[in-house]
């Protein structure tokens, strides 16, 4: 009871409201298994005036997003595991591993205000403006945000591609230089079980990533 008479309502979990993240995480993956496997597969098909549903879903994204966002700070479920379940869960469907988005944007949060990431500003006794204005376009339009997307593809790749392509492409201190860093060492310090799964496939020791990606989202281990 307040000094002033008021009762003070307490949630439950700390402030975390379980039941409706639960809700809204299993509504979310059951839309998205609509759009990218019933629609298609079997309601088009039939009738190309069910595309239409599709516009309704488009204003779903942003809060898709926003309940990842919540799994990415472990706000989504005061049970940890259950956190970085639903997290994995929830991001597969979006279409990237929820370790690239958790550490895409947890590093977001550390290099915000560092020139790594001050893409809207640049030295200008180094370059031009209209030199900087490309990198700052392609990065507010795609960026990072086209890494994550891809991210599936890069590994179906061979991580010696993968080393060679950071090195040569990715300044050593720079947020994607940082995420495709973890993802080769992930791969190689987290999945030495790979190597035995790609040796029968391909007759290597783990060369092709891919497979790794494929079995840790099937397995939730990422």
């Amino acid at each position: 009871m307040g000094t002033n008479g008021a009762t003070a309502i307490e949630k439950p979990a700390g402030g975390i409201p379980v039941a409706l993240n639960l809700f809204l995480a299993c509504f979310h993956v059951a839309v998205n298994l609509y759009q990218f496997f019933i629609l298609p597969l079997w309601l088009l098909p039939a009738s190309p005036a069910w595309a239409w549903t599709l516009l309704p879903l488009v204003f779903l994204n942003n809060p898709y997003w926003s309940l990842i966002h919540e799994a990415i700070h472990d706000l989504f479920h005061p049970a940890r595991k259950v956190n970085a379940f639903f997290g994995r869960f929830m991001a597969m469907s979006f279409g990237a591993p929820f370790r690239i988005l958790r550490l895409s944007h947890l590093l977001h949060h550390k290099l915000n205000r560092l020139p790594v990431e001050g893409t809207e500003y640049y030295d200008k006794t180094k370059r031009s403006k209209a030199a900087a204005a490309p990198g700052y376009y392609f990065q507010i339009l795609l960026g990072l945000y086209l890494a994550e997307v891809l991210s599936p593809l890069f590994f179906l790749l061979p991580r010696s591609w993968l080393r060679s392509f950071k090195e040569r492409f990715l300044a050593r201190d720079s947020v994607s230089g940082i995420l495709m860093q973890n993802w080769t060492t992930f791969i190689t310090t987290r999945l030495p079980w790979a190597k035995y799964f790609t040796r029968g496939i391909f007759g290597s020791t783990g060369r092709w990533p891919g497979f790794c990606f494929i079995s840790t989202c099937t397995a939730f281990t990422t």
